[in-house]
């Protein structure tokens, strides 16, 4: 928030200026740098859909924390005092710039999951390429192992006097 805040001072005097003068309250405004980074983006939002990192967060951040994207039946209390009703949470803020829809969240979500287990899947075939290759070295030597004890052995019965017995 504070680069985009930076960017806006530097890039866009004027914007600023107006936001600033917009949010001028009598007692001192903690927030006002987050409130003109929000602005802000909302309006880059609306000139190149692109550039709506802030709304991608936003969305996240909502997704995360399940909220509705339907209105469902309020849900009361015994006593029925006390009751609870659910909005469509992503549709109320989509349409103020705050945040993405909620199939263009389940997008986002899916994007960034594509190639989570990427390097994993990469390390695996390495390590099999390596086992496959100490496989071939473990058979050859195996192989010459094999050949020497049977040349060794041919070597003692021709110098013990022994018949050659093949087979």
């Amino acid at each position: 928030m504070e680069k985009i805040h930076e960017e806006t001072e530097i890039n866009a005097p004027t914007l600023y200026s107006l936001l600033q003068a917009c949010l001028k309250i009598k007692g001192p405004r903690v927030n006002t740098k987050e409130l003109i980074a929000v602005v802000v983006s909302i309006f880059c939002k609306h000139h190149r859909p692109e550039v709506c990192l802030l709304q991608r967060i936003f969305s996240l951040v909502l997704y995360v924390g399940h909220a509705s994207k339907q209105v469902s039946t309020p849900l009361c209390s015994i006593s029925y005092r006390y009751c609870i009703f659910t909005t469509q949470v992503f549709q109320k803020l989509q349409k103020t710039g705050i945040c993405l829809s909620h199939s263009s969240c389940i997008k986002l979500v899916v994007e960034c999951g594509k190639n989570f287990d990427s390097r994993t899947k990469e390390w695996k075939k390495e390590a099999e390429d390596m086992m496959s290759a100490v496989e071939e070295i473990i058979i050859i030597f195996c192989t010459h192992f094999q050949l020497i004890l049977q040349l060794d052995h041919f070597i003692n019965q021709t110098q013990s006097g022994d018949p050659i017995v093949f087979g």
